[in-house]
């Protein structure tokens, strides 16, 4: 593919109410990438790639800035950035189809901002960056890759669900066996997630993405689930039930449907701004038309704790309501950084070059237990605190980024 048809560059451009340093948008044939940096501060900045039907520059500020906040709460010196490509008519099928569009945005943006590092995100797994990796210059401005270029292979190890579960585990012991779950996004992370919690005795009871929602009141069956979704992708939740019967499973093409289902813990893994207060709906509607009523959500689940996996899940003031109806809330900033964290290490262990099965094993170990360090501190900062859980990541985040040495977790020589 040629250069992009369109390129434009904002600078100090005023998004949500605060200044972005940079925002590059291109246009490739009815597909528009944006990128947004939130800030600048530090050497580089790190962010995830991910592939929509629609979306927003508010949208994407939210990201970016979410994580910023989030390497702050997790000790990284990293600023934030996000990049979002939006495909109406849907996203390119094969891999190399998206790595040449996003080879053209790239390089767009390198040239205004070289300390930029792309990550994997919703429709951008691996495979993909690593089709990136080999357009010349590209490689150094990304993290997330297969074990060919040297990367930890960020979504199969499932970093953040690692750290998602955990959390769980860190701020209600023995809270998995026994209780019911649901899952909004069955994808990298949210698969992941839910084959831990299985493995706990969890029970979970729906999962739901794009396409509709999978209900199953006596809990599902995830072997059976995650083989589905890697053989049909999204496809799997309307295929699970004409190959299992003994478990009631009800598939519903309305994702929104996941919200009267009846849960012990909620765990958002899909986009931004899923729930609000009634009040908040129409000028939420903007981000996202399907947010749902927070309220309403908490009288019909029953819900006792919510972990966001995904990045502004909540409205803030979702997230106060719930708490005054005795539901705990862990947010996004402070528990779901694992693939962050994951792709932090093997970007600073790939510019070494060290790329040996033995390498990859030790910065493994290496990378969930800096997970697991950041989670118990946030998660105990959270629980101790007289505070509700955002004000308390707001004062961790800005706490962490007033700092001033260096406390980056370096991979070992």
């Amino acid at each position: 593919m040629s250069e992009a048809s369109q390129v434009k560059v904002w600078r100090n451009l005023a998004i949500n109410g605060e200044t972005f340093p940079l925002l590059v948008e291109t246009g490739h044939d009815g597909i528009t990438v944006s990128t947004a940096v939130h800030r600048q501060q530090h050497e580089h900045r790190q962010g995830g790639v991910r592939f929509v039907r629609r979306g927003t520059h508010e949208e994407l500020g939210h990201l970016a800035r979410g994580m910023t906040e989030k390497c702050a709460a997790a000790r990284v010196p990293l600023d934030g950035l996000k990049c979002m490509v939006i495909a109406p008519g849907g996203e390119p099928a094969e891999p190399k189809a998206k790595a040449a569009l996003l080879a053209e945005h790239f390089r767009a943006v390198i040239k205004e901002d070289a300390g930029v590092i792309f990550g994997p995100d919703m429709g951008c797994p691996e495979e993909v960056l690593s089709e990136v990796a080999s357009f010349p210059g590209l490689l150094v401005h990304l993290t997330g890759l297969t074990a060919l270029w040297g990367g930890l292979e960020i979504d199969k190890r499932g970093y953040t669900a690692f750290g998602l579960v955990h959390a769980i585990e860190a701020a209600v012991p023995d809270c998995i066996p026994s209780r019911s779950f649901g899952i909004q996004g069955f994808g990298a992370v949210g698969s992941g997630a839910v084959q831990l919690v299985a493995n706990r005795n969890g029970l979970v009871r729906a999962v739901s993405n794009k396409e509709g929602v999978l209900i199953a009141n006596r809990g599902l069956d995830v072997r059976l689930l995650c083989r589905l979704w890697k053989d049909l992708g999204d496809a799997c939740l309307a295929a699970y039930p004409g190959q299992s019967r003994c478990d009631g499973a009800e598939f519903r093409s309305r994702p929104e449907d996941l919200f009267d289902v009846e849960m012990d813990v909620f765990l958002p893994a899909a986009r931004t701004s899923v729930l609000a207060m009634s009040e908040e709906l129409p000028r939420t509607r903007w981000e996202n038309p399907d947010v749902c009523d927070m309220a309403r959500f908490v009288a019909k689940s029953g819900v006792k704790l919510i972990v966001e996996g995904a990045n502004h899940p909540l409205s803030e003031a979702a997230e106060a309501f719930g708490e005054k109806q005795g539901v705990v809330v862990l947010p996004d900033v402070l528990v779901n950084c694992g693939g962050m964290i994951g792709c932090r290490i093997e970007w600073q262990n790939r510019i070494r070059s060290l790329k040996s099965p033995e390498r990859l094993t030790e910065l493994d170990r290496l990378c969930r237990a800096q997970i697991e360090e950041t989670i118990n501190r946030n998660v105990n900062e959270v629980r101790s605190s007289p505070t509700n859980a955002r004000h308390t990541a707001n004062r961790i985040v800005q706490r962490e980024l007033a700092r001033k040495d260096d406390y980056n977790v370096q991979p070992p020589d």
